[in-house]
C-alpha cells in the first residue's frame, strides 16, 4: 500500500446510496486495506454499515474550525474542498459520491510528485469555458494576468482528481469562492468547478502548482452504449475486459428503473452493496433501490417540473 495515500469520497445524505456503491468499487479494485475518508455534509450515519469498516473515517462540519472554509466549503460541489486542507492523507484520489473506481486507477494513473492529477478530455472553446467554468472576459477584470487560452485542453470535470493536501492556499480559494458568491458574473455555472479550474490553471501559469493532465474519467452519458458494454459494464468485468477509469455518473442521475448501459455499473455496485454489505436478499435490494430512487431522483424531478410550470403561468 502507498504511504500516506487514501481515497476521499464526498457525499451528503441525499446521495449516500451512491457513496456506498463508490465505497464498494474502491474495495473491489483497490483492495480491503485502502484507507477511505468520507467528507459528509450532514450526519455520517447516513453511510450505514460502511462505518463499520476499520479503514474508513469521516470528516464533517464539526471538524472544520476555519470560518473561511465554513463559508465556502459546504453545499453542492463545495464539500469536497474540505479535503484540500483537512484530508487525513498527504495525497488522495478524490471522488464525488456518484463516481466509481473501475480497475486499478491508482496503479494506472497516479504518479507521486504532482500537486494535482486531473482529467483531460479535449480542447474547450471560449463559449464552452464560459458555460462550464468561468467567463473568459469578465475574469480579466479581477485577474488581468490570467491567460485562459493556454489551458484549453486542461480544464476538467471535477468529479475526480488526485491531489496533494495543502497544495492550494486557503486564502486563494476563499478569494475565488467569495468572488463567485458575491458577483455571479465570473463563475455563473455554480458549484466549485469554475473556481477550482481557475485556480488550477492560474497556479500552473504562475508555476506554483505542478499539475499533470491525463485522460482517465469516463462520463457514461458521453459514450456510446457499444463502448460501455465492451469496456465499462458488469459483463465486461466478468469477462476481464476492463479499461481502468473513474466512471462518473454526473448530470442525469442513474436509477433502477433504467436498463441502459449508461447506468448499469452504478446499479450493479448499488445492488451488490445492499446484498453483500447490508445482507439483503436480491428482492429486498431491488425494493430498497426503488425506494431510494423514488425519494432521491423521481420526487425531486417532479418538484422541479412543478416549479417550472408555476413560472410559466
Amino acid at each position: 500500500m502507498l504511504a500516506d495515500f487514501g481515497v476521499v469520497i464526498t457525499c451528503f445524505p441525499g446521495d449516500a446510496h451512491f457513496a456506498q456503491a463508490s465505497y464498494l468499487s474502491v474495495r473491489q479494485f483497490l483492495g480491503p486495506d485502502m484507507p477511505i475518508c468520507f467528507i459528509v455534509d450532514g450526519d455520517p450515519q447516513c453511510l450505514g454499515r460502511v462505518l463499520q469498516d476499520p479503514n474508513v473515517q469521516t470528516l464533517t462540519r464539526n471538524d472544520v474550525t476555519d470560518p473561511r472554509l465554513h463559508a465556502t466549503g459546504f453545499g453542492w460541489g463545495f464539500t469536497k474542498m474540505v479535503g484540500f486542507w483537512h484530508s487525513p492523507f498527504a495525497e488522495s484520489l478524490c471522488l464525488d459520491a456518484d463516481a466509481l473506481v473501475w480497475g486499478n486507477v491508482v496503479e494506472s494513473y497516479y504518479t507521486p510528485g504532482y500537486d494535482f492529477i486531473i482529467d483531460q478530455q479535449r480542447n474547450y472553446t471560449d463559449e464552452e469555458i464560459d458555460f462550464w467554468f468561468f467567463s473568459t472576459k469578465k475574469i480579466q477584470k479581477y485577474y488581468p494576468k490570467f491567460d485562459h487560452k493556454s489551458f484549453r485542453d486542461r480544464y476538467a470535470c471535477t468529479g475526480t482528481f488526485f491531489m496533494r493536501r495543502g497544495a492550494i492556499s486557503l486564502d486563494d480559494w476563499y478569494e475565488a469562492a467569495m468572488l463567485q458568491k458575491n458577483t455571479q458574473e465570473v463563475f455563473p455555472f455554480g458549484g466549485e468547478m469554475g473556481p477550482l479550474n481557475f485556480l488550477w490553471a492560474y497556479g500552473a501559469q504562475k508555476g506554483t502548482l505542478n499539475i499533470r493532465s491525463v485522460t482517465y474519467q469516463i462520463i457514461p452519458v458521453d459514450h456510446s452504449d457499444a463502448e460501455l458494454r465492451q469496456y465499462y459494464s458488469p459483463e465486461s468485468m466478468k469477462a476481464g475486459c476492463i479499461k481502468p477509469a473513474v466512471l462518473h455518473f454526473c448530470g442525469k442521475k442513474p436509477h433502477v428503473f433504467s436498463r441502459s448501459p449508461k447506468v448499469a455499473v452504478m446499479n450493479h455496485f448499488r445492488r451488490r452493496y445492499l446484498t453483500e454489505v447490508d445482507g439483503l436478499s436480491a428482492l429486498q435490494a431491488t425494493l430498497r433501490m426503488c425506494i431510494q430512487d423514488v425519494r432521491f431522483v423521481l420526487i425531486p424531478w417532479l418538484k422541479r417540473g412543478v416549479r417550472k410550470l408555476k413560472r410559466m403561468f
